[in-house]
């Protein structure tokens, strides 16, 4: 028994010894570069070219093994993939099996036949980079990536895969993640996968089957900071580009969780929460890829806007850019679809500052470059608003034409939170028609024209009387006083007047009213950029009979309208100051002094 086991000892030794040997004269005597033609070829024969400009390494024992350093793929003009070094486990046992097989490496059956993907029993890729010319993502960039995948199987059975990779030069991903790859039945399972960067994670699971080109499965996203993603998007798409909001922590905690299946070349569905800084949203994706017809809805009870406007001096660096606006960033969907997209915005509740939208609904639609707001509509200030409008994307310069509607708008609501004065109230109405060129805010205010009218019902100023206000410019022209004790603020009759839009400023034409004494005619411009107004003012004694102050009776019949400059700022606490134009009235003003003095204060 000794002697026997010595034998087969010795037998093993010998054998060892010889086999040793054997790779050690391959190592000596084999160039590995001959390797190079053979497989360059087998990558021409399946359809993509190989490079390789460094070393070839063979290891033979205890593992069959390939290395390439500087290797390259090309797949089309301007696409490819390199890296520093691949490396490749082949499993001996099944590489035997898959020489003895009838594939031919001259065709690609090779490729996808699962004893050819058993072969290979680890990949390492070591510093790798993708380049790629395909549209819309030709400056999309991946370097530093670091790929291991090791007990690679093509019959189902899962094995583990680690990606690194940086997108965009910034962005650092670390993927982790288990494959299982059925070849006879086309099903890929990727039963977890995890996706770390320093914007925030997103983990899921999902399953391919390719003979029906189904894809379903379901992700979550969680603690993503997109506004600190659009500083790393906006040096390669500057066109959707966001400015600091005034919010200090606004877009920066997104999550998400989401299902969704797909059907190749057919229809797609994606349904989920939408969380943006603890405030819920669902949201419902639905995708038909042989019409190209994509439909997206957003619901929620109630969100709150206010934190997500840009900072005042974030506006006004935005004037002196000649460049894409954030004024399209919500609409990228509409932008980058091929085909017809449609996006319903439907909120029980839009929450602000100083006010609340109730019932808030929008529609979106596009196709090619036109993209069309069918409507946007909602409750507020106790009445009803409407924006329909179109954009035209088609020039270099883009031309926006837009409807705005207003109804039964309850003054004394709007303008504490829109102005922060309360000094005028009433039920206003307006129709106004706007349409202007570019995107930027300084090209949009610069090109603005647009018509409309508007009217006020049951109208009243709080700040001034007018009637006392035009009963002193009287007593000023006769010299004397009047002894009337007046009520505070003016109640005016309904008013209505014709508005323009032009050259960034808001002009009041033939605004028409009236008190139950004196009528009113009234016209004047905004400058949309400062708030600044200017207006004329014209009064005349409409009945003398009725007149309730002696002082309406001293009018003369030569200047029974009593001209007034208004000036003021929509935004100031103070109310407009007027006076009486002296260029009209001239030397009516007895007082010569108080004359000078009102013609002074008038040119200011």
């Amino acid at each position: 028994m000794y002697r026997l086991f010595k034998v087969v000892v010795s037998l093993g030794a010998i054998i060892g010894g010889l086999f040793t040997l054997v790779l050690v004269y391959f190592n000596l005597t084999y160039d590995t570069n001959d390797l190079r033609p053979t497989l360059q070829k087998i990558a021409v024969d399946s359809g993509f070219q190989v490079k390789i400009d460094g070393e070839i390494d063979v290891m033979v024992f205890p593992y069959l093994g390939l290395g390439m350093n500087l290797i390259e793929w090309k797949f089309s003009e301007g696409s490819y993939i390199s890296a520093e070094r691949l490396s490749l486990i082949a499993n001996w046992r099944v590489l035997l099996s898959f020489l003895k097989s009838s594939i031919r490496t001259q065709s690609n059956q090779w490729i996808t036949d699962p004893a050819s993907i058993d072969v290979i029993d680890n990949v390492h890729l070591v510093n790798a980079k993708v380049h790629t010319q395909s549209k819309p993502w030709s400056k999309l960039s991946l370097s530093d990536i670091q790929l291991k995948v090791d007990n690679i199987s093509g019959r189902g059975k899962t094995f583990p895969v680690e990606l690194k990779i940086t997108m965009l030069e910034k962005l650092k991903l670390n993927i982790t993640t288990s494959l299982g790859l059925d070849i006879p039945s086309q099903i890929l399972k990727i039963p977890n996968f995890e996706i770390e960067s320093q914007l925030g994670s997103i983990e899921g699971q999902t399953l391919i089957e390719g003979a029906s080109g189904a894809i379903t499965g379901n992700l979550e996203i969680s603690n993503m900071n997109l506004l600190g993603l659009t500083e790393i998007l906006k040096f390669h798409f500057p066109q959707f580009s966001i400015p600091k909001m005034r919010g200090e922590r606004s877009l920066r905690n997104i999550g998400a969780t989401a299902e969704f299946d797909f059907i190749a070349s057919e229809t797609a569905h994606l349904n989920g929460a939408l969380r943006i800084d603890g405030q819920p949203l669902r949201f419902n994706l639905v995708s038909d890829a042989l019409n190209q017809n994509l439909k997206i809805l957003l619901s929620a009870k109630s969100f709150n806007l206010s934190n997500y406007f840009p900072k005042v001096e974030e506006i006004k660096q935005q004037i002196t850019e000649v460049q894409y606006s954030i004024l399209l960033s919500p609409l990228a969907p509409l932008i980058m679809w091929p085909g017809a997209t449609q996006i319903e915005i439907d909120l029980e509740q839009l929450r602000m500052d100083e006010f609340k939208i109730s019932n808030v609904y929008a529609n979106f639609s596009s196709f090619g470059s036109i993209i069309k707001l069918n409507t946007m509509n909602a409750d507020l200030f106790g009445g009803y608003a409407d924006l329909t409008g179109l954009v035209n994307l088609q020039k270099n310069i883009p031309r926006s034409e837009f409807k705005i509607n207003l109804n039964t708008i309850n003054l004394a609501s709007m303008l504490p939170a829109i102005t922060g004065n309360s000094d005028t109230t009433g039920s206003l109405s307006m129709d106004l028609n706007l349409a202007f060129n570019g995107i930027d805010l300084e090209n949009v205010l610069n090109s603005a024209v647009g018509s409309g009218e508007i009217s006020v019902m049951q109208p009243r100023y709080s700040e001034i009387n007018l009637e006392q206000t035009l009963c002193s410019a009287v007593t000023l022209l006769e010299g004397s006083r009047s002894s009337k004790n007046w009520p505070t603020g003016t109640l005016l009759q309904d008013l209505s007047a014709e508005l323009e839009v032009q050259s960034g400023s808001l002009m009041v034409r033939e605004l028409i009213s009236g008190t139950e004494n004196i009528d009113l005619n009234l016209h004047g411009a905004v400058d949309i950029r400062s708030k600044d107004y200017q207006f004329l003012l014209k009064a005349r004694l409409n009945d003398r009979s009725k007149a309730q102050d002696s002082c309406f009776n001293k009018l003369s019949m030569n200047i029974q309208d009593i001209p007034f400059t208004c000036t003021g700022n929509v935004s100031a606490i103070n109310p407009p100051m007027c006076f009486p134009n002296m260029d009209v009235l001239g030397g009516m003003i007895k007082n010569k002094m108080l004359s000078d003095l009102l013609r002074k204060l008038s040119d200011l």
